[in-house]
């Protein structure tokens, strides 16, 4: 690191033109104009600055839940900055709640009772440097699901013919895993004749005698109440058929029609189903009817009752078709399957540091189907409700801000909007004054060919961008001699350097506010090299 005031010895050739003595301490040559801004800065690791703040950054987000009593409710949120935030929570756009240092997870209080807490919530952090917010989230508050006392069911059916057992288990925002088992709680054998639908129910294709107990019970588990409920019991008796039935025609359980529409988001699981009944037992074959199925993420389950697709894309939309036959007939039912998105980033803007002076775009590239709207807030303020000023400008997607000021550090937020959901974005745009600062090492001296060139270099740093400018000893500007240029990141060419007299080198780093003094560099000819 260059200290400013110590001196370097460096020799100038005997051809150089003695120049009159000027003081480049005048500020009338030292600062010609204002530097041109261009872009975000980022602080060289040598660059000393002491007790610079941070703007709020949240580092822990809360999440939508659904809650059964007062210990569910907990949202967390955290955040870190300089100085230390602090935390609030607005609850339907109303101040809720305390304010809290750094962190500020929400929970409830015995004398509220947990159906007070049912609403939609976002999290603000804010020092002096701005204001960050979370995405809302909702908080919805149901009781643990029970069900009424019922009298065990009882069913008779003929061999041969189809049957379901109906489950019904209690609506709930999370929905259950049903479980049909018998009374040792062992799970009731799944087969291609036999299974469980999506719905809950169970299915029998066609009846054995075997399939006879009076013990099939569906058991439905919530995960998020930790409740797991008996919802039906069923005794099932399977009568002989005297008929001479050699076999039932294919016809669906599920789905009912020729055909249905199924809109997906993007990113999520999907199961198409195809449950069939008949005698003997149908088999299940699914195509694609705009493409193959290899063409995309689809596999089959469940004794190819369903169609799965794991992380469903856009490229999966189309048609698909599947045809349940056996012997005596066939059915089939088609599947529109339309895959739409919820908003996501295609481009997130990130946290930078600029100098006062600079024109910042703020690109805020979301996607999604149908196409996100783009809003935007300033420090938790939506735009609209914010003083104008006609520094600030909306492009497309982009926050544009003209000739930016220290006041105008913030934290800015993008949200993209559609109807599936909504995405945010903190952006802290920090606008800082950093006085210059030399960064080039002590101690260097160039040995130069006598007559040829010389590159004296000098790094620094501050905000706005500084200028550099040299000078001999005598307080000369190395610019006036006819062999000197200097380049825009500070560096001095000094053209046919020959053996001569001694100078004592200056550097001169400055600002509109601020001069930084420092002798970086020494040269030395030598005729011998």
């Amino acid at each position: 690191m260059c200290v400013p005031q110590h001196r370097w010895r460096g020799y100038w050739g005997r051809g150089s033109p003695h120049l009159p003595l000027i003081l480049l301490l005048s500020l009338s040559f030292l600062l010609p104009k204002r530097p041109f801004a261009d872009g975000a800065i980022h602080i060289p690791k040598h660059y000393k600055v002491q007790n610079l703040l941070q703007p709020p950054q949240i580092t822990k987000f809360p999440k939508s839940i659904t809650v059964f009593s007062q210990e569910d409710v907990d949202l967390h949120c955290n955040a870190f900055g300089d100085p230390t935030p602090s935390i609030r929570w607005r609850k339907n756009g109303i101040e809720f709640g305390t304010e809290h240092s750094g962190s500020g997870t929400l929970q409830t209080t015995a004398e509220e009772a947990v159906e007070n807490y049912t609403g939609n919530y976002r999290c603000y952090a804010s020092n002096i440097l701005g204001t960050a917010m979370t995405q809302e989230v909702k908080v919805i508050v149901e009781s643990s699901p029970v069900i009424p006392k019922r009298k065990k069911q009882s069913k008779k059916a003929f061999e041969g013919e189809s049957i379901v057992l109906t489950c019904n288990p209690p609506q709930s925002s999370s929905p259950p895993k049903i479980h049909w088992m018998d009374f040792t709680m062992v799970h009731i054998n799944q087969s291609d004749r036999v299974m469980t639908g999506l719905d809950g129910n169970l299915y029998f294709s066609n009846l054995l005698s075997s399939d006879s107990r009076d013990d099939y019970i569906c058991n439905a588990q919530y995960p998020a109440a930790l409740t797991i409920l008996t919802v039906t019991a069923v005794r099932l008796s399977v009568l002989p058929n005297n008929d001479v039935v050699p076999g039932r025609k294919t016809a669906l359980f599920r789905p009912a029609g020729l055909q249905s529409s199924i809109l997906a988001l993007k990113g999520q699981n999907i199961t198409l189903e195809c449950i069939p009944k008949g005698l003997p037992t149908p088999v299940v074959e699914w195509r694609k009817k705009d493409g193959t199925l290899k063409d995309v993420s689809s596999r089959l389950m469940n004794h190819n009752r369903w169609l799965h697709f794991g992380n469903i894309s856009q490229e999966d939309d189309g048609e698909y078709e599947c045809k349940a036959s056996n012997s005596f007939g066939f059915a089939t039912h088609t599947f529109n399957v339309t895959v739409e998105a919820a908003p996501y980033w295609v481009k997130e803007p990130q946290n930078h540091m600029y100098s006062p002076g600079e024109t910042v775009r703020l690109d805020c590239l979301a996607d999604g189907s149908p196409a996100p709207s783009i809003t935007w807030s300033i420090n938790g303020q939506p735009l609209a409700e914010v003083d104008e000023d006609a520094r600030r400008s909306i492009t497309g997607s982009s926050l544009i801000l003209r000739d930016v000021r220290v006041s105008d550090t913030a934290v800015y937020q993008c949200e993209a909007t559609n109807r599936h959901g909504s995405i945010l974005l903190n952006i802290n745009l920090f606008v800082v004054e950093l006085p210059p600062q030399i960064l080039s090492s002590d101690g260097v001296v160039y040995r130069v060919i006598e007559g040829a060139d010389v590159n004296l270099h000098c790094e620094s740093f501050g905000s706005p961008r500084p200028h550099t400018t040299w000078a001999r000893g005598d307080m000369v500007s190395l610019l006036l001699d006819a062999r000197a240029s200097l380049f825009t990141n500070g560096t001095i060419r000094l053209s046919g350097v020959s053996q001569g007299r001694q100078w004592n080198v200056h550097v001169f780093c400055y600002t509109h506010e601020h001069l930084h003094h420092c002798q970086p560099r020494g040269f030395q000819p030598n005729h011998n090299l």
